[in-house]
This record gives structure tokens, sequence and C-alpha cells, in this order.
């Protein structure tokens, strides 16, 4: 259980996973916290890498909108809020399953590398106009 925690965190933090209505990124991210709350502990490993791949999405809409500190303080709050109700609410060898796939894919390997470098110009950029 603690490497599928540590796997999701991984996941989250990595991006820090546009999404389900295109409006919002932070209340897509509720609303998909919402949807895993309802219905994550009927979710198989198809299921969880839904869950990851509209994740990512709303991330990169995010981070591509130049969010403020505040915002993205905000933001990677819910964020980590996802990924302890997807600890708690998955069935541990489905979300072990779909990490699994989503970690050996080489597209989703490739999202993530944009997303981990949108979220690093994001917080520079956010970092920047602090200072001004």
């Amino acid at each position: 259980m603690k490497k599928i925690f540590l796997s999701l965190i991984f996941v989250f933090t990595l991006g820090l996973l546009t999404s389900c209505g295109g409006g919002n990124p932070i209340e897509d991210l509720t609303a998909l916290c919402e949807k895993v709350e309802k219905e994550g502990a009927d979710y198989d490993k198809d299921g969880w890498m839904d869950v990851f791949k509209s994740m990512t999405k709303i991330q990169k809409s995010f981070y591509n909108f130049e969010p403020t500190k505040e915002e993205i303080r905000e933001f990677e709050s819910k964020t980590s809020e996802l990924s302890v109700l997807c600890a708690k609410t998955a069935n541990g060898t489905s979300l072990a399953q779909a990490l699994s796939t989503l970690n050996e894919d080489e597209d989703f390997k490739q999202v993530m590398k944009e997303l981990d470098d949108a979220a690093e110009k994001a917080r520079s950029a956010a970092e920047e106009k602090t200072e001004e």
C-alpha cells in the first residue's frame, strides 16, 4: 500500500495528474475528486487510468494559464487531497495495475515530462511576479 501511495504522490506531484468541463482547472479537479469519491471503489485498472489521464489534462491546463503563487498553492493542496482520496478509495490491485501500465507507457511519460516542464515554468513565473 505504501508503494501505491508513493506512486500516486509521484504521479500527481511530478506534474503538479483540459479535462472534464474545460472550465476552471480547480473546479475540474474538485469535480474529479467528487467523481472518485462516489465511483472509485468500483474502478478497475482502466477506470484508474482514466482518472490519471484526466488529472494530467487538468494539471496541464492549470499550469499553462500562468497561475499566481496562491492559486498554485490551492491547486497543489487539492491535488494532494485527490491523491489521498485515490489511495483510500481504490482497490489496491487495480490502482497498482493502472500505475504500472502508465509508468511503462511512453506517450504518458512524455505527457508527464511536458507537465513537469509546464509546472516548473508556472512556478518560476509566479515567483517572478511576486518579486516585482
